[in-house]
């Protein structure tokens, strides 16, 4: 059986990055074409691929470019690093030529943190004089702004954002990839690459996994997963999962076939969501703050409202702040604007707002998202909560009708 064969090389195989994948290829196949220096900046929520891809695309480029991962967690501080740094530029002064060099820095953020960044400075510095290129990785979004003017000066204006931002249809294509990788390991989009009989036999495959990711329960219990973590990490380990099942039911058939399967999808699927999510929305919603959950009723209000579905942060903190005027005088000044923005940016952290596009990382308040959860459960966590005060509890009462 093929299936653990697949399973192995499953892991290895990323989803829904398609975009960055592209852009990160072509910055690298730049370099190695021109072999001028240069930088990059990748930025996004852990688990979204960024150092995975990283790896799979230098992999490529092994026998004619030096890789160099640097992890700064690793790095006691910028003495540490400037060794290191004058270690690569020893290896490279015994050369007559000047060999290309990419250097990844991951989790560079934690440099940021201190007063002296002279190590982030002299590393893109040397883009500038050296065939380094120089690929900058953290988890924060906003990181460019805790770096020195200096050190920005160097990074060049190349920033790749991995985020989770999939809609349900792009989801709902990548489980259906992610199945097909597994049980099969013929994907349809490398149909040149195999016989006629391969080819027919994968359009039949692809037909069938497709007509069952449609029915309607299968639909419900994805969507439902979706609006509570819409990860691709989460997605790959509820279908490693749901195979090692299928494997381990088979094992002992002496034969089965495609169709009965398939059939048997289903019901494994649910079961298997509940392991990886068995409160579903419950456990993330009931986890928030009365504010965090107060700006998710803004987002669901403005909805409601405006008919429209996207929203600015600008727009969610005049929401929040005609809730405050209105209901909460007492506790209105207590607040910042950028206590606000800062809220709105841990709730697209969870995944409960999603920003609509890939260009975030200008002004916050010109950022745009929206609503990530089923906004019914919004209103319900909202009423749980205890205790819950008496001001929110009176604008929940003058809101249940929009919702």
């Amino acid at each position: 059986m093929r299936i653990l064969d697949n399973l192995k090389l499953f892991d290895k195989k990323l989803y829904g990055i398609d975009k960055q994948l592209e852009k990160l290829e072509g910055n690298i196949n730049k370099f190695n074409f021109t072999n001028r220096g240069g930088s990059c900046l990748v930025v996004g929520p852990k688990g979204t691929g960024k150092t995975t891809s990283i790896q799979m695309i230098t992999d490529e480029y092994q026998e004619t470019i030096q890789t160099t991962f640097l992890d700064c967690n690793f790095l006691s501080n910028n003495a540490a690093g400037l060794k290191i740094l004058a270690k690569l530029e020893g290896d490279q002064s015994d050369d007559d030529d000047d060999e290309p060099q990419i250097i990844v820095l991951e989790n560079f953020e934690i440099l940021s943190e201190n007063r002296d960044q002279t190590l982030l400075y002299k590393l893109l510095n040397e883009t500038r004089n050296r065939s380094w290129y120089v690929i900058l990785v953290s988890d924060l979004r906003d990181v460019k702004n805790c770096l020195e003017k200096r050190v920005r000066s160097r990074i060049l204006n190349n920033e790749i954002v991995y985020i989770n931002n999939l809609s349900f249809d792009e989801y709902l294509d990548c489980f259906k990839s992610m199945l097909l990788d597994c049980l099969f390991g013929v994907d349809s989009s490398e149909e040149e690459n195999i016989s006629k009989k391969l080819v027919e036999m994968s359009r039949k495959r692809n037909k069938r996994i497709k007509k069952m990711v449609t029915r309607g329960d299968v639909i419900d219990n994805l969507m439902q997963l979706y609006y509570v973590d819409r990860s691709i990490i989460t997605l790959k380990k509820i279908v490693i999962t749901l195979v090692s099942k299928i494997y381990y039911q088979e094992k002992n058939e002496h034969e089965t076939n495609d169709e009965s399967r398939i059939d048997e999808i289903p019901p494994l699927l649910f079961d298997t969501i509940k392991l990886f999510v068995p409160t579903i929305n419950a456990n993330i919603l009931k986890g928030l703050t009365i504010r965090q959950l107060c700006l998710l009723l803004c987002v669901v209000k403005l909805m409601k409202i405006t008919q429209d579905i996207e929203f600015l942060y600008h727009n969610i903190l005049k929401s929040y702040l005609r809730f405050k005027n209105t209901y909460d005088h007492q506790h209105r000044h207590r607040e910042s604007d950028m206590d606000i923005y800062k809220e709105l940016d841990t709730l697209v952290e969870r995944g409960l707002i999603q920003y609509t596009n890939e260009s975030q990382m200008g002004q916050l308040c010109f950022r745009r998202v929206r609503i990530g959860v089923d906004p019914v459960l919004v209103e319900k966590c909202i009423k749980e909560y205890k205790p819950l005060p008496s001001s929110v509890k009176i604008w929940l009462e003058d809101t249940i009708e929009m919702i």
